[in-house]
């Protein structure tokens, strides 16, 4: 949001939309008489400070409405804050009246902006907020007192005023009043970054061949620190970095090179509690040759997820050379507060004819999958014409269709089918592994793999990835010889838990939890045409459980349904704070050789409605987020196709407006199986199990009751950790 000076009147506007607050809001502007006594001011100083106290007060209650059971939302959106004060967070806002008002807000601040002093004396409120303990900021909450509006050349006169004198006074009276309060004023929190670069080394000036230098990474208080140049990411407040007792985490850095000599390729950079880190991870790097030439720098925690990939980029022997640069793949640094530990890390990435694999674990090893899109694209196709053909069309000498018709399948028939699967399943193993061009090193790693899969108990096996969907729950790591027994077991998606993420610049959301609290917003999207072309009431049961859901006494649910075309673009169009986004309807996934391309996949509503992502971009588009960071789940029955081309349809679409992450179906699923996987899912992830686990714990459950493996269908494209909190129940 623009915060360049204005005409002056944005606290004004401010104080008006605060008073539509009404009984949520209560007016609690706060009067400096009832907290500080009786301090002279001049008119000046008092406009500044009535500015300061409505900007307070709407933060105040916005802090309220973000304290729930965890500090980590209030901890994790108030740096975010600082940097754009009014670009509030409206993810965390639940209650309509609220979020009439915030809407009001942002309308105010786009049409009139925001005075420079105004940002100044907002990030001085935010700078003195505390989240000590995850607690709120303590307010005293006085008698109402309107602000009186201030004319443009009033707001301009306050803002040109010092306003420290103000605030000393006010510490000063406070402190005489009680000479404890001055030791709870809470202190500034500080301001650290993650900086990259080469030591005493301009950005501006290229590097010489043969010749070496210190490539640093560590952990300081100002952009750059001292290695001259500003290849840097912010870090976030301790209480999110790290948990309470924690002093320190440790990050480890993969690095590779085109163009360089490194004299190690495996660092740790320890980030402390608070200021600069003790001591940089800092390696020898040598140029070999002219020309631009990169450093990848991937990094992870200790306990193996993954976190970022920087990319710097340097001129080398140059007179005329481009500066240096960096880009970023991938979260935030202040995701290392939530993540989870990965057993295994597979970071995938298109390397100019085939694709680049490093497998990130307790060691780190680069290989090139000598696999092209064409190769990819026809061993996921066979994969999917095994599953469609030879089994949810199959009817196995049966007279009928058990995987289409029912959901219990016949001993018989299950056995086949998972035969099919696990022969399928293996040959996209093969094709990862050993592709049309099999090296030693490949092969060695795919033997490595398989015994790290293979090990006694669960993991969680983390998937980075720029388009490349393979279908990893299909995956087989068992004997398929014809005299081998088929184990459903050794299927990749019944045995671990499978994290899908894309490799994409600013992941949308660093932490998993989806709050509850004060109340959890669902938007459902149904095609109600569904129930007559396949003669059952599969759309009406859902619509019946949200309905019961909406309406259930002592709960904090709010379900808006959908039907048509246009209900759907008004809801992405609009700033709704939608945490939880549910698609019951048929989807299509179209290539760039298809008629209307890659931007012609689309979804079908009632009635036949389609809705291309073509008519998502000009209708809804990308640029306006979704405020509620919503999972997105597409149930999408008896349609759709996986190619590569998949990563350029939905799942970018929904994470470039902001949402979490997309879960759902690789491949046309039978409209009942949906029904059913949905009736089984809601109920348990309203009730707080984490995503992952539990389309894990499905797939076993419809394996082993119902001898049905159509679980591995389904697949996460988000932090496997995400879950409802506080869990609801019904």
């Amino acid at each position: 949001m623009d915060t360049a000076p204005a005409n002056g009147q944005f606290a004004s506007r401010l104080t008006f939309a605060l008073r539509r607050l009404g009984h949520n809001f209560g007016e609690i502007v706060l009067d400096p008489m009832v907290r500080f006594g009786p301090v002279p001011m001049s008119p000046a100083a008092a406009a500044l400070e009535d500015f300061r106290k409505a900007y307070r007060a709407f933060l105040d209650e916005l802090i309220r409405l973000a304290n729930l059971e965890s500090r980590a939302p209030i901890a994790r959106w108030l740096p975010d804050l600082f940097d754009h004060p009014f670009d509030f967070p409206q993810q965390y806002v639940y209650e309509d009246a609220f979020a009439d008002s915030l809407q009001t807000l942002r309308a105010l601040a786009n049409d009139w902006g925001n005075d420079a002093d105004c940002v100044t004396a907002a990030q001085e409120i935010i700078r003195n907020v505390s989240i000590a303990g995850g607690a709120a900021p303590r307010v005293t909450r006085g008698k109402s007192r309107a602000v009186p509006r201030m004319e443009s050349s009033e707001l301009r006169e306050a803002m040109a005023s010092d306003a420290a004198p103000v605030e000393q006074q006010q510490q000063q009276h406070q402190s005489a009043e009680s000479p404890s309060a001055a030791a709870a004023v809470p202190g500034k929190p500080e301001v650290r970054y993650l900086n990259a670069g080469i030591k005493d080394h301009a950005r501006d000036d290229p590097l010489t061949v043969n010749a070496s230098y210190d490539l640093q990474f560590g952990v300081d208080l100002t952009k750059g620190g001292d290695s001259g140049q500003d290849f840097s990411a912010r870090l976030t407040d301790a209480a999110v970095l790290m948990a309470p007792d924690q002093d320190s985490v440790e990050l480890t850095i993969q690095l590779e090179s085109d163009g360089f000599t490194l004299s190690e390729t495996m660092l740790t950079l320890v980030v402390p509690r608070l200021g600069k880190s003790a001591e940089k991870a800092v390696v020898s790097v040598t140029p070999t040759r002219t020309g631009r030439a990169n450093i990848t720098a991937t990094l992870q925690l200790k306990s193996g997820s993954y976190l970022m990939q920087m990319e710097l980029e340097f001129s080398v022997g140059a007179a005329a050379a481009e500066p240096a640069t960096a880009s970023v793949r991938g979260r935030s640094v202040g995701a290392t507060g939530y993540l989870k530990p990965r057993q295994l890390s597979l970071l995938i990435e298109p390397e100019g004819d085939h694709y680049s694999c490093l497998v990130l674990g307790s060691t780190a090893r680069r290989v090139t999958l000598p696999i092209t899109e064409a190769y990819l694209t026809n061993a996921i196709g066979q994969a999917r014409l095994a599953l469609m053909d030879s089994v949810i069309n199959a009817d196995f000498g049966t007279g009928k269709f058990p995987f289409k018709q029912g959901i219990e399948v016949d001993a018989a028939s299950s056995e086949k089918a998972v035969r099919i699967l696990a022969k399928a399943g293996a040959s996209l193993f093969r094709a990862l592994f050993e592709g049309s061009s099999p090296t030693d090193d490949l092969i060695k790693l795919g033997d490595w793999f398989k015994a790290q899969l293979l090990k006694p108990g669960t993991m969680t096996v983390q998937i980075v990835a720029e388009r490349f969907p393979m279908p990893w729950g299909m995956l087989y790591i068992g004997d398929v010889r014809d005299s081998a027994k088929i184990d459903w077991e050794k299927f990749l998606g019944f045995r671990h838990i499978i994290e899908q993420l894309p490799l994409q610049s600013n992941l949308p959301v660093d932490d998993y939890v989806i709050a509850s609290s004060p109340t959890l917003s669902i938007g459902v999207t149904m095609n109600t045409s569904i129930d007559a072309e396949m003669k059952m009431d599969l759309v009406a049961r859902q619509v019946q459980y949200w309905t019961d859901r909406s309406s259930a006494g002592g709960t904090a649910i709010a379900v808006r349904q959908r039907t048509t075309r246009a209900e759907l673009l008004q809801a992405l169009s609009e700033p709704t704070a939608e945490q939880l986004m549910y698609f019951y309807c048929h989807a299509t996934t179209k290539s760039g050789a298809d008629a209307g391309g890659i931007k012609g996949s689309n979804i079908e509503l009632t009635g036949r409605e389609k809705i291309s992502i073509d008519d998502f971009d000009v209708e809804a588009p990308r640029r306006d987020k979704l405020p509620g960071s919503p999972l997105v789940f597409l149930n999408a029955c008896e349609s759709g196709e996986l190619t590569p081309a998949f990563y350029d349809g939905f799942i970018p679409y929904f994470l470039s407006k902001g949402a979490r992450g997309v879960v759902g179906t690789e491949c046309k699923t039978p409209a009942l199986f949906a029904t059913e996987w949905a009736a089984r899912f809601f109920p348990r992830f309203l009730a707080g199990e984490p995503i992952g686990a539990l389309f894990l714990a499905l797939r076993r459950e419809f394996m082993e009751q119902e001898r049905n493996p159509l679980g591995l269908i389904y697949a996460v494209y988000c932090d496997a950790d995400t879950r409802i909190d506080p869990a609801l129940s019904f």
